[in-house]
C-alpha cells in the first residue's frame, strides 16, 4: 500500500507543473474511459452515484498519468499534441 501511495505522490509530482491543455486532455480520456466502463457493464451515468463516477474518473484519470509517465516522454508528446489522440 505504500509503494502505491509512494507511486502516486511521484505522478502527482510530475504532472503538478503541466499545462492545462494537457490536464484538460487527460480529463476527457478518463470521462471517456469511465464512460466505456459503466456501458460494458450495463450500466447508465443515471444508475450510479454521482460520488462512484467521480470516483471512477479518478481512477482512469491515475491509469492515464502512469501510462504517459510509462511511456515516457514519447508519451507526453503525444498525447499532449496530437488533435485525434
Amino acid at each position: 500500500m505504500l509503494e502505491i501511495i509512494m507511486d502516486r505522490k511521484k505522478v502527482e509530482e510530475f504532472f503538478k507543473d503541466k499545462s492545462i491543455f494537457l490536464k484538460q486532455k487527460i480529463r476527457n480520456a478518463a470521462i471517456t474511459n469511465a464512460k466505456k466502463t459503466l456501458r460494458r457493464n450495463g450500466q447508465t451515468l443515471d444508475e450510479i452515484p454521482f460520488e462512484r463516477y467521480k470516483l471512477m474518473i479518478a481512477e482512469e484519470e491515475d491509469l492515464i498519468k502512469n501510462k504517459i509517465l510509462k511511456t515516457g516522454g514519447a508519451g507526453i508528446f503525444l498525447f499532449g499534441f496530437m488533435p485525434w489522440f
